[in-house]
């Protein structure tokens, strides 16, 4: 058999096991029933009779795509070093080319290697003398770099596609297409309370959008309220600011629109454009914000802010608590960026990549859920967005589309 011997994926999966039941010892007693199911399942698989380790197409030959590390047994390693090991083994994306390339991504870290039939290669060394063994097993890859054997998980479409969440605002019918999402926003005045109910009750997340902070043309509403906007709103046509401290907007928000949206039976609101207060930074569209922001969190609903930093941080630096206006925040463009001249996206400048960090961590540390809102076709933004939000327990969702569709 080329590739790991047998011997070594024996000695591979029987220290996975051991590691299995020390992270049980270490974490309180819970159980890491999933890791040890997996270990099981793969002796199980090597224990099957009459495996043709030669001929099966399935073993031994590694498959593009995209991988989670789930990992790492170092040999001769002492329980004190398996302990250090398990703070990291489990992080770490590894995404396979066709081409003979792969990239491993942790912490923002990326190491480049080119692969062949049997091993793979650190991209520098272009003479090919020093390659790690590898082989493949039932969807995982065993990489034995000569101290440590690395174990991966391939991902399935759905898992690689980011579908625990996402954003579509320009979806207005047929909920179901989104079924591979377990939450999901939308603008929930496209749908009818029936239609929403009926897919929560398949096991979704429903949030609606809704815009406090501007006045969009198309809205029905608009001819009543134009009159109380405040300027045009840069790369949104057919948009406007809007006074959020006039009393008739607020009235009409609290009084008509939100109750509307609760009548659908939403889980939540979607919170867009309190970056008003950041264009118009007076001491009364702060208030009126405010007013708005903590009426919608006293209905006992999520309350995603979409933006609107400015505005969070100088309410809490006036002695305002976050948890009285917000429950979490969805954060757009923290790695990636819009280039409205071009049509196009871009990579976030290091400075803002570094501010929303900031930003959302600080709040996040706090206890608000974070959501972060990409848009990129970037592979390599992608994988350092996904390893990112999995090393800090953040959602993420990255769309190739500005109209959220």
């Amino acid at each position: 058999m080329e590739g790991l011997t047998m011997k070594k994926i024996y000695f591979s999966l029987l220290a996975a096991v051991f590691a299995c039941f020390a992270l049980t010892s270490c974490r309180s007693n819970k159980a890491n029933d999933n890791g040890l199911e997996a270990v099981i399942n793969m002796f199980e698989a090597i224990d099957n009779s009459a495996i043709d380790w030669r001929n099966d197409p399935n073993v031994g030959k590694v498959q593009p795509g995209n991988y989670s590390r789930v990992g790492v047994v170092k040999d001769g390693e002492t329980y004190e070093e398996m302990l250090e090991l398990l703070e990291t083994a489990d992080r770490g994306c590894l995404t396979i080319n066709d081409d003979g390339t792969a990239v491993f991504e942790l912490d923002g870290e990326k190491t480049e290697y080119v692969y062949d039939e049997y091993n793979f290669y650190l991209t520098e060394d272009t003479e090919r003398t020093n390659g790690y063994r590898y082989t493949f097993i039932g969807g995982r890859l065993l990489i034995d770099d000569g101290a440590t054997i690395t174990q991966y998980v391939k991902l399935s479409d759905d898992e690689a596609r980011d579908s625990d969440y996402g954003v579509f605002l320009s979806v207005t019918e047929n909920l179901e297409a989104l079924s591979d999402f377990k939450t999901v926003v939308i603008d929930a005045q496209y749908f009818s309370k029936e239609e929403i109910r009926a897919f929560r009750e398949s096991g979704h997340t429903v949030y609606s959008y809704i815009n406090i902070g501007s006045l969009e043309e198309f809205r029905d509403y608009y001819p009543e309220y134009k009159n109380i906007t405040l300027g045009e709103y840069e790369n949104w046509d057919e948009e406007q600011w809007i006074d959020v401290s006039d009393s008739r907007w607020q009235d009409f928000l609290i009084g008509e629109l939100i109750p509307s949206l609760l009548e659908k039976e939403i889980d939540g609101f979607f919170v867009d454009n309190c970056d008003v207060y950041y264009q118009y930074p007076t001491k009364e569209i702060m208030e009126g914000l405010a007013g708005i922001m903590s009426f919608m969190v006293g209905t006992g609903k999520t309350v995603l802010i979409n933006g609107g930093d400015t505005f969070l941080d100088a309410y809490c630096e006036n002695g305002g608590a976050w948890d009285d206006v917000i429950t979490g925040i969805n954060q757009e463009s923290v790695f990636s960026k819009i280039l409205w001249d071009e049509a196009g996206f871009g990579t976030a400048s290091p400075e803002d990549c570094e501010y929303f960090q900031s930003y959302i961590e600080r709040y996040a540390a706090e206890g608000a859920d974070i959501y972060l809102l990409e848009y990129t076709r970037d592979e390599d933004l992608i994988r350092e967005i996904r390893e990112y939000c999995k090393k800090n327990g953040f959602n993420y969702y990255v769309s190739d589309s500005l109209e959220l569709d």
